[in-house]
């Protein structure tokens, strides 16, 4: 017969696992909203964010040209100076999102074994801040492989994890069900962070031209297509007020 002790170890451990699922099922979301973002990103930077670069300078050009124009006009000087310090903000931008890669994970395959990943390495299931540690650089590395959408990595991943002679722990009753309260408490913390960061991230500008950008494809239209026409629109005006503009010598 079980000591009241182990049937209460018992209770809290199927509701640890209940709240792992769910924290699983909120991270998985998370990572995937992300990607999904940074994916729909990188669209909207070589669609529409190139034209805007493109229509940045041509703006600065025309500024600097109506300040030569205007050599004691302080105000005319300062719009160029920003109108410039615009330009080159706008294609470091650029510059730097080119660096950023991602992919968009659809694999049902790479999303069960990231759910095994999560349920195993989580930190938030370790009280130990050793543990947590660890199992931070651990969980990392899973949602490094799961961005990449490398399935391979992640299963041999799990591997490595699985053979690891730091999963085996264990000390006995008392000290397991005070590791597993804490465990739920750790879990639920973390799910509330998640959902906080999901109102938060959705919330986000790129996050709404994007729910847009998925129900204008739902009416047959390409929403950054059509964005990038309009800004190409203003483009042209631009370099025909460019061309009107003469330098005085």
């Amino acid at each position: 017969m079980k000591s009241p002790e182990e049937v209460e170890l018992d209770a809290k451990r199927a509701e640890l696992i209940v709240l792992q699922n769910q924290l699983v099922d909120k991270e998985l979301e998370l990572a995937t909203r992300e990607s999904t973002l940074a994916d729909f990103r990188q669209q909207y930077l070589k669609t529409v964010g190139v034209k805007y670069s493109e229509l940045d300078y041509i703006e600065a050009e025309i500024a600097e040209r109506l300040a030569v124009r205007s050599p004691g006009d302080d105000n005319a000087a300062r719009k160029a100076r920003e109108a410039r310090e615009k330009a080159v903000a706008t294609e470091a931008a650029l510059n730097d999102s080119a660096l950023v890669t991602a992919q968009l994970p659809t694999s049902d395959e790479l999303k069960r074994l990231y759910r095994e990943a999560a349920k195993k390495m989580h930190p938030d299931l370790a009280d130990d801040p050793e543990e947590r540690k660890r199992r931070g650089a651990w969980m990392a590395r899973a949602n490094e492989a799961y961005r990449r959408g490398d399935e391979k990595g992640l299963r041999a991943l799990l591997e490595e994890w699985l053979h690891s002679p730091e999963s085996v722990r264990g000390e006995g009753v008392p000290a397991d069900l005070v590791r597993t309260i804490r465990r739920i408490a750790q879990v639920k913390k973390r799910v509330s962070d998640i959902e906080r960061q999901l109102t938060e991230f959705m919330s986000s500008e790129i996050a709404q031209l994007h729910a847009k950008a998925v129900a204008a494809e739902k009416d047959g239209r390409d929403l950054l297509k059509e964005m990038a026409e309009a800004v190409e629109a203003q483009i042209t005006q631009a370099r025909k007020r460019l061309e009107r503009i003469t330098v005085r010598p």
